[in-house]
């Protein structure tokens, strides 16, 4: 019997998405019976989408959450705070 898994993926910086689909590669090694259904926003979407990988439809709903994150950043310094404020202000208002 198949079983369901859903794996949820940060979109700000790109190296979640490489060490979650490495994660899921293992998993799906050691479990042949596992399907892995994908929730991320952009950019991760992208490049978990090239890696064949299945992604939700919802994923179209996700903000941009990168895209504020590098808004609000000063080189590589990114203000949680700042970042939060931002992110509730477009979730609220669009």
């Amino acid at each position: 019997m198949k079983k369901n898994v859903l794996f949820i993926s940060s979109s700000i910086g790109l190296g979640h998405a490489a060490r979650d689909l490495a994660i899921t590669r293992e998993i799906k090694k050691r479990n042949p019976d596992i399907e892995i259904s994908w929730l991320a926003g952009d950019p991760a979407c992208r490049i978990i989408e090239e890696a064949g990988e299945y992604l939700l439809p919802e994923c179209e709903l996700l903000g941009k959450d990168s895209y504020l994150a590098e808004k609000v950043s000063k080189g590589y310094g990114l203000n949680a705070n700042k970042y939060l404020f931002r992110v509730l202000l477009e979730w609220i208002f669009g």
